[in-house]
């Protein structure tokens, strides 16, 4: 893979421990041979693959991603498939302690359009870091407004539940919402 699966999950993982170290509990360590969660780009390839002849409508960091996706052999998918459901399984017993995860949406500031062209830039290579995670998973996530940046850029908070407990999300979100004006700024676009 291209790496931006494993990120996601250390990114979910260092939250995981956040919480276990408010409660006191010990902290979360998955093997990487439980853990490796490449079937996420070889579904994605599989998606794409019959657009890949019109890849000048991808940005680089896209077309980066599914070419990783290439080449896989089926024992190698198969492989990703069980780690999956072996981390989706642990990922379940760990949400069974809570109610919610609650992160940033992005882990960086919100770059500009053309800053995100270049695959090479740490702003192209992380906004999938958190968000990942959950696309492997399934859980359901929203991203909120939470906020500007000092620059006048929007920020989001992404909250994820259990499987199945959309609603739950939803009114977590709602409560948010309905207690701040987050929702109502506008960043300056001049």
């Amino acid at each position: 893979t291209t790496g931006y699966e494993e990120a996601a999950a250390q990114g979910l993982v260092a939250g995981i421990n956040a919480g276990q170290s408010v409660l006191k509990k010990p902290e979360v360590i998955f093997d990487r041979s439980e853990a490796y969660i490449g079937v996420l780009i070889d579904e994605a390839i599989s998606i794409h693959r019959n657009f890949l002849g019109r890849s000048k409508e991808y940005t680089k960091t896209v077309i980066n991603r599914l070419l990783g996706g290439l080449g896989v052999t089926a024992d190698e998918y198969l492989d990703a498939s069980r780690a999956m459901s072996s981390f989706n399984q642990k990922m379940k017993v760990k949400m069974s302690e809570i109610d919610a995860i609650i992160t940033p949406t992005v882990p960086s500031l919100t770059p500009n359009i053309k800053d995100s062209y270049n695959p090479n830039t740490l702003e192209a290579n992380s906004m999938g870091k958190f968000t990942g995670v959950f696309n492997l998973t399934g859980q359901p996530s929203i991203s909120i407004p939470c906020g500007l940046t000092n620059q006048n850029l929007p920020v989001g908070l992404m909250i994820s539940g259990k499987m199945k407990e959309d609603l739950k999300i939803l009114k977590i979100a709602m409560d948010f919402q309905n207690n701040s004006d987050f929702h109502e700024l506008r960043p300056n676009l001049s």
